[in-house]
């Protein structure tokens, strides 16, 4: 629903409530101030001008992210505030409970005490000041304070304390610490002037990509009715999309008309696709005109106009292309608004997005940062004066592929990670390798390869003999992780490949790209039970057998590769082969449910006399049940088989009958039709054979 557009609070204000110490709350939202439209989560109270009144500290998903409250309540009400160490428990005393106690007065009877616990944290991610705040009414004086220290038992008790002070306890000292604290705290009621690099409007927004996401290959339609592709290497294109009925739309176009030397100049080409031929409920994800329009008189139009920019139309699969692109970028996914634009650079990367109508300025001032550094980019993008907290990282292409796996677009995800699989392979030169792998690198895998490479080839004078042995080892390191590097990011492809060829039904694709895997990982049990599994979907059992028999040779514990085996044992009608592994799991993991289960059954109801052994069958079923539990109509069937298969049929038909009652109660009525056929076997007195 978020990513559809709803609201993370509901458009919901902030509610405050009072304890009115009767069966009600009241609503004093709006009376505090503080009933802000904010999507607030954390809440943290302190003391934080020690006028002795409790301030409110208010984080917010969105902005601003947040907010102070400063308590200015003017009351003749008084306080105490207590901090406390500990010494022989934890030094922060998190978990001690203070009991205050108030003197009261002649009319008044013995006072309940006021009591906290000292915790680490409350409210959503937030721990409010770790001072106990306590307040004390028209009390001047708290006549005893109890302090009970988590862990280790002791307690401290100290009398009459005096109000309107911050006191320090430490556990294991009979007295307490007063403190001098300021309220000179200065509060500045001017506001901050900020000089936004762009007026953000409602009516049109600009988002550029510190990472830039690859547009898949895509056409559209020209005005003859032929094909085209949208990006024109080395120049950068800006895809503006558009319709005759939308005024916005038009009025942009001339606008950008007039700047058509200046935009070519600068190296960029436009390409305005009409809309005006998509249906609505037509699998468009764009705000457009319902009703059609004859192809042929919308050309004219379109020709009438007389923009000077390449002209065509729009088809579904562009729009869902750039629509994927979008909601990679946006978290709410929304229809693409008119007019719309994206910029893309050279290499055919989205490298900003235009939602409304954007100006010939803001298309030249962001063509000159197609080539400028994510540091760059980042400075001039942000909308106000500030220091980046965190490095911008390049995104990598996997990262966009799984995002069209995921919008369903199978065909397009594979050809990009087919596209960067080739990129990484393609590349020796360390240069080249480190620009294909950049949007894989992280500061901790190698911080060094983002900075220029040294160069060994260098015949500048400065640079001795020993330098350059330094240079080549460090281009000896570097290049070892980039290979490393390299390699992980094959694996990364050939999964994606083999998940996406799982997912189109290709199980010849999905066999090309595990083998691929065990190649590059033989050392990976998980990567030998997947290739294994692809070649029992291909039919080819023997292949499945070595690669089931290889999960175990590198790891004799591997439950999953000795069940694999067994099964494709089984289905080769080899079922002595099959006892055979069971039994060794067994020895390794004596209680794994799945093979006592399965070797119970082929010991109780197997056709070859050879091969069944009641008694042996009964011992393992048993164990089963003992260790599972009577809970499963499947367990219960290999019992009374096993029973059967002993003799003991009267135990048999009974447990059965049980089998029957769990199948029933889950609606497995298959299942329990197959038991009471077999039950009537049990009656006469005849085991149960496959």
């Amino acid at each position: 629903m978020i990513a559809q557009g709803a609201s993370f609070s509901g458009r919901e204000r902030n509610c405050c409530f009072l304890n009115t110490h009767s069966s009600q709350f009241a609503d004093v939202s709006a009376i505090t101030g503080l009933d802000v439209p904010d999507d607030s989560r954390g809440l943290a109270l302190v003391d934080w001008d020690h006028d002795g009144d409790l301030d409110l500290w208010l984080s917010n998903r969105t902005g601003p992210r947040v907010r102070f409250f400063r308590n200015d309540q003017d009351t003749a009400n008084h306080y105490l505030a207590l901090q406390l160490q500990g010494t022989k428990s934890n030094r922060d005393a998190i978990g001690a409970r203070v009991e205050v106690y108030l003197k009261p007065s002649k009319s008044e009877s013995p006072s309940v005490p006021l009591i906290q616990t000292l915790r680490a944290g409350e409210s959503f991610l937030s721990q409010s000041s770790k001072w106990l705040h306590f307040g004390l009414g028209d009390h001047t004086l708290a006549e005893r304070v109890v302090i009970r220290w988590p862990g280790s038992g002791t307690t401290t008790v100290l009398q009459n304390l005096p109000a309107d002070r911050h006191y320090t306890i430490v556990e294991g000292q009979a007295s307490a610490m007063a403190l001098e604290t300021s309220r000179d705290v200065h509060w500045s009621d001017e506001k901050q002037s900020v000089e936004l690099i762009e007026e953000p409007t409602r009516a049109a927004t600009r988002t550029v990509l510190m990472n830039r996401r690859p547009l898949s290959p895509v056409v559209y339609t020209n005005l003859e009715g032929i094909p085209e592709k949208p990006t024109q290497p080395p120049r950068a294109t800006l895809i503006n999309l558009w319709a005759t009925w939308c005024g916005p739309c038009l009025e942009e176009l001339r606008a950008l008309a007039d700047h058509d030397a200046e935009l070519r100049q600068r190296g960029l080409n436009v390409i305005a696709l009409s809309t005006d031929l998509l249906q609505e409920g037509a699998g468009h994800d764009v705000e457009l005109q319902t009703d059609l329009v004859n192809r042929d008189a919308l050309t004219q139009t379109m020709r009438a106009f007389d923009y000077p920019f390449t002209v065509g139309f729009a088809d579904q699969q562009l729009i869902a292309a750039l629509s994927t692109i979008h909601n990679q970028v946006y978290y709410a996914q929304r229809s693409l608004p008119l007019p719309c634009s994206f910029l893309l650079d050279a290499q055919g990367r989205v490298a900003a997005i235009y939602k409304g109508a954007v100006s010939a300025q803001q298309l030249m001032d962001d063509l000159a940062l197609l080539e400028a550094n994510t540091e760059t980019i980042a400075t001039r993008t942000r909308p106000f004066a500030g220091s980046r907290v965190l490095n911008v990282e390049e995104l990598s292409p996997l990262v966009a592929a799984e995002a069209y796996r995921e919008g369903g677009y199978l065909k397009e995800a594979q050809a990009e990670v087919e596209r960067y699989l080739a990129e990484v392979m393609a590349t020796h030169d360390l240069d080249q390798m480190s620009a294909a792998l950049m949007g894989a690198l992280r500061p901790t895998v190698a911080p060094e390869i983002t900075q220029p490479l040294p160069s060994a080839s260098s015949e500048s004078d400065t640079l001795t003999k020993k330098s350059m042995t330094t240079v080549e080892s460090q281009q000896a390191a570097i290049k070892t992780q980039l290979v490393k590097l390299r390699e992980r990011e094959q694996l990364r492809c050939y999964d994606l490949l083999a998940r996406l060829a799982r997912e189109q039904r290709d199980v010849a694709g999905e066999l090309v790209a595990r083998r691929k895997i065990v190649e590059l990982a033989p050392q990976s049990v998980a990567a030998c039970l997947a290739l294994g599994r692809c070649y029992m979907q291909n039919r080819m059992p023997e292949e499945a057998i070595e690669s089931f028999s290889h999960a175990i040779e590198l790891d004799a514990s591997a439950r999953q590769a000795y069940l694999d085996l067994a099964l494709v044992w089984q289905l080769q009608q080899r079922t002595d082969r099959a006892i055979e592994v069971y039994r060794q799991l067994l020895v390794r993991q004596p209680d794994e449910p799945e093979a006592l289960n399965n070797l119970a059954w082929i010991l109780a109801t197997s056709s070859h006399d050879a091969l069944r052994n009641g008694a042996d069958a009964l011992t393992l079923a048993q164990r089963l049940c003992d260790r599972e539990g009577r809970r499963t109509p499947s367990t219960l069937s290999t019992l009374a088989a096993a029973l059967a298969e002993y003799g003991d049929f009267d135990k048999a038909v009974t447990t059965l009958d049980e089998a029957i009652r769990l199948a029933r109660t889950e609606g497995a009525d298959d299942l329990a039709a197959k038991l009471v056929q077999r039950r009537e076997l049990f009656l006469q007195h005849q085991p149960f054979r496959e």
